[in-house]
């Protein structure tokens, strides 16, 4: 799918999960990168699609998606990552890299 000269990444509109726009005001978005790309809740979802699932919108992209189905997965998968994965801290208590 091509948006004003730009290729989306993973949008498919035979899939039906997103909308093929660049950007729908449905879309609210609770996160961001120091890119300016976004996660965003779909409050309007195409016909496969789920109200509430989690996309991912990318400056150079645009939308893609799903990321999870609810705003409650995508935080239980956060959960899940931060839980399994171990990590270090540095002298001055900060973390470091995961090990």
């Amino acid at each position: 799918m091509i948006f004003d000269g730009r290729v989306s990444r993973e949008l498919d509109p035979a899939k039906g999960y997103v909308r093929c726009v660049w950007w729908h005001r449905g879309w609210i978005r609770f996160a961001e990168d120091s890119g300016g790309n976004l996660l965003c809740i779909d409050l309007a979802p195409a016909h496969h699609g789920s109200r509430g699932q989690v996309i991912q919108w990318e400056t150079h992209g645009g939308p893609y998606g799903p990321q999870a189905w609810s705003f409650e997965d995508h935080l239980r998968k956060h959960h899940d990552t931060l839980i399994s994965v171990q990590h270090t801290y540095d002298v001055q208590g900060r973390l470091g890299r995961p090990c």
